[in-house]
């Protein structure tokens, strides 16, 4: 046997070492000498782990055979998942209106205010179907966007009563899940929304009431973050089989600020189901070329990003919040065969920052023939440049962000690599989970 390419090392305070799988997403604890037994794959040469712990390592993908090729095992389990989908996922922007003015939104300048009607609701009736019953699908996955998508609460319904019909019938199982600014997020419509699956709700804070309301005020000026905490601590309060997440973007200006939301929020959920998740906010297309704009001024390079991804979740932890077991970029769903982003005028695209740029549209929902350059993302070239190089980051990377390349590098298929940052990150942050 040989230790697995895949392997991250952190020590400990200690003298010991965690060890994570990025593969199997595994970790175990070691002292200094089953690491070395770890490390020389023998198992008849082990001082401290038993036969049976040295088995273990390996059915958790420490250890790996000899002959193996990691590459081409990755390259096949990526595939598999990528390619030979069990879940449709799509993204629904029923319209690009939104009812706030965010100062990081990338959807400024770059998007119409458009708004699906009937007939594009009845067209995307039509391309689920078709889809759905030309794959082999166990779960249809229905992420509910925008702009805001409780502005258009009727047209969220009429689409998901229809695809009740068509899931029922063919036996997929419907997975509903709305990422909204919740200030129109009510009890009744969450309701209404779980009849149909809703089973995860997204809203965003992004620190407290004067940096929130700072960065997230209306469009038509107001402040919002009262009514969005108030609204989210409703609906945790019902009694409903919900996964609530508060997803809270960060970078230079309100990183600072977010311990406290987290110790607002620790005070008033007693339900204790919101759970924290930290975003960093990244660069946009219609802000890049302006030097004065949000993004440029305040998006974090790789360093500080590490840095504050560490500082967060210590602080989450602290108040009592549960932290990831592992850190993630990717593989992203611009790789992956049935994951869609529906557009409100029915273009088709690979990732949410792309609605809008019809060059980077993959196709549309009024027929099946996608464009040419669906090939180009679903070709994961810049997976294969990871393939080819000795990163045991690569399963939880995938290759990195499409967009950030063709924004940084002016094209799609240039590759932006990440590992500095993820050894940073990874270095700190498993001695961090396991810590008491």
């Amino acid at each position: 046997m040989k230790l697995s390419r895949y392997v991250v090392w952190a020590k400990e305070s200690s003298g010991d070492y965690l060890a994570a799988c990025t593969l199997t997403k595994a970790i175990i604890r070691l002292n200094n000498q089953a690491k070395k037994d770890l490390e020389g794959g023998n198992i008849n040469e082990c001082l401290e782990l038993t036969k049976e712990q040295f088995q273990e390592c390996a059915e958790m993908g420490f250890l790996v055979p000899v002959e193996l090729d990691e590459k081409n095992y990755l390259r096949y389990i990526l595939d598999k998942d990528r390619l030979s989908p069990l879940a449709l996922t799509t993204y629904v922007a029923f319209s690009m209106v939104c009812n706030f003015r965010c100062s990081y939104c990338y959807e400024v300048g770059q998007v119409k205010g458009q708004t699906m009607n009937e007939n594009i609701i009845e067209s995307l009736v039509k391309w689920y179907k078709y889809k759905l019953e030309n794959g082999h699908f166990e779960i249809c996955s229905v992420h509910l966007y925008g702009g805001e998508p409780l502005l258009f609460t009727p047209l969220i319904i009429s689409l998901l009563s229809k695809l009740k019909e068509i899931t029922t019938i063919l036996g997929v199982k419907l997975v509903v899940r709305l990422i909204t600014n919740g200030y129109l997020l009510t009890t009744d419509t969450v309701g209404k929304l779980f009849d149909f699956g809703l089973d995860e709700i997204h809203v965003t804070l992004d620190g407290t009431e004067e940096a929130h309301n700072k960065r997230r005020p209306l469009k038509k000026g107001g402040k919002t973050f009262n009514v969005v905490f108030r609204n989210l601590l409703n609906v945790a309060l019902l009694d409903l089989p919900l996964d609530i997440v508060c997803r809270i973007s960060f970078d230079r200006s309100n990183v600072n600020n977010i311990p406290k939301l987290l110790e607002q929020i620790r005070q008033k959920d007693k339900t204790g189901k919101i759970d924290p998740y930290f975003g960093s906010i990244t660069q946009t297309i219609s802000q890049i070329t302006i030097p004065e704009s949000f993004c440029s001024q305040y998006v974090l390079e790789d360093e500080e990003v590490a840095e504050n991804v560490l500082f967060l979740y210590k602080k989450a932890k602290e108040k009592g919040f549960s932290i990831p077991d592992f850190f993630t970029l990717g593989p992203c769903m611009v790789v992956a065969e049935d994951a869609r982003v529906i557009a409100p005028d029915g273009l088709v695209y690979k990732c949410l920052d792309m609605i809008g740029r019809e060059d980077l549209a993959i196709g549309d929902i009024f027929s099946n023939k996608p464009r040419p350059i669906n090939y180009d993302f679903m070709a994961g070239i810049q997976l294969e440049s990871c393939l080819n190089t000795d990163c045991s980051f690569v399963p939880v990377c995938g290759g990195g962000c499409v967009m950030e390349a063709y924004l940084k590098k002016k094209s799609h298929k240039e590759l932006i690599c990440h590992r500095q940052m993820l050894e940073k990150i990874y270095r700190d942050f498993l001695p961090l989970q396991f810590s008491n």
